[in-house]
């Protein structure tokens, strides 16, 4: 199916929604309420990658601010902003990864508010503010649904994440000063931990070599392994592992490292959040899309003819999900240079846990 197929059958669509949403709007009263609600529907690293948005409207708005949001995300929005409010849901509660669930669509409407910032600009976004009585609604999505805001942002291809997510603030509020970067807040006596998973296969180093570079570290530094308790397989050879149940173990444990090495994976962005440093290890997925900002974190990517660059976050089989078979981006990434680049690293960070070194 080509392009032009595709955007005529999007039209065909959405177009009876924009003349049913354009009829209710005529006769509907809006909401003067003064409350400010904040969709933020994300995963685990979007979350990240959108709390400095919501740190910037909780500055403006207060109390008045409520973050609608999934569980995961309100335990991790509080170790920054602990004073916000919050309507949360489960995953559960989206239906079909489209909808929200009647009973929870109800609350948010009973909470009246008078403005809404989207920064989730989805589907199921668009299915909330379709009912919304809100005044103001400012936010992206795709250009199908520019008609349920008042101040639409376009989604574009330009790195970071974060500016995307900060695109419907500052297009509202041009000369406030935004921030991207956490301040750090590590211990260089503490140990370096390793997160071995990320999103889907392609993005994942190979297991084996990691067990290597953790058995290689910990002849000179105290180095584990951290996953999830249900993701832990024991046919691999893998020794000091810290198993965790759930989002507050793992930040728990987070906060008692001095480096953390993972994946484009969440729990990375997690530590980076905590204000400790990273090292990632990029394959399919674009460094200038997701790179935590600052002197303390680094990567690295090999250098493969087909890794994403400039304006493409990912590849072109979509980041290994679509008909890339080999995984040659990080294939070809050899554990001698991942081990180099992370032990000057450590130097540089003056990394100082030798006395507790696990004997293998």
């Amino acid at each position: 199916m080509n392009s032009n197929i595709i955007k005529i059958s999007k039209i065909l669509t959405y177009l009876p929604l924009l003349i049913s949403f354009k009829i209710k709007n005529a006769f509907s009263k809006k909401s003067e309420n003064n409350e400010v609600l904040v969709i933020a529907l994300s995963k685990i690293g979007d979350t990240i990658f959108l709390s400095f948005a919501i740190s910037l409207l909780y500055k403006i708005y207060g109390e008045r601010l409520t973050i609608f949001c999934y569980k995961h995300s309100e335990t991790l929005l509080k170790e920054q902003l602990p004073n916000l409010r919050f309507l949360s849901i489960e995953v559960k509660d989206v239906i079909k990864g489209r909808f929200i669930n009647k009973n929870v669509l109800k609350q948010i409407n009973n909470s009246n508010p008078g403005k809404i910032y989207d920064l989730t600009g989805s589907i199921i976004a668009a299915s909330i503010l379709y009912y919304s009585k809100a005044k103001d609604i400012i936010g992206f999505n795709e250009k199908y649904f520019s008609y349920l805001y008042t101040k639409f942002c376009k989604l574009d291809n330009t790195p970071h994440l974060i500016d995307m997510y900060l695109k419907p603030v500052l297009k509202e509020f041009p000369d406030i000063k935004s921030i991207k970067e956490f301040r750090i807040n590590f211990n260089p006596n503490d140990r370096i931990l390793i997160f071995p998973f990320g999103g889907w296969a392609a993005k994942e180093w190979n297991i084996e070599k990691y067990i290597l570079l953790q058995k290689e570290l910990s002849k000179n530094y105290e180095c584990k392994f951290i996953m999830e308790k249900n993701s832990y397989n024991s046919i691999f050879d893998i020794k000091n592992v810290i198993l965790t149940n759930n989002i507050e173990e793992l930040l728990n444990e987070l906060k008692r490292c001095s480096l953390m090495i993972s994946n484009d994976s969440g729990p990375l962005y997690i530590a980076n959040m905590l204000g400790i440093p990273t090292f990632t290890i990029y394959g399919p997925t674009n460094p200038s899309y997701s790179l935590p900002f600052g002197l303390y974190h680094r990567f690295i990517q090999s250098n493969v003819h087909c890794i994403p660059k400039g304006n493409n976050q990912y590849c072109y089989t979509d980041a290994g999900r679509n008909g890339c078979k080999k995984f040659i981006c990080m294939e070809e990434l050899y554990y001698e240079q991942v081990y180099n680049k992370v032990l000057d690293f450590t130097e540089y960070l003056k990394i100082n846990n030798k006395n507790e070194v696990v004997v293998q």
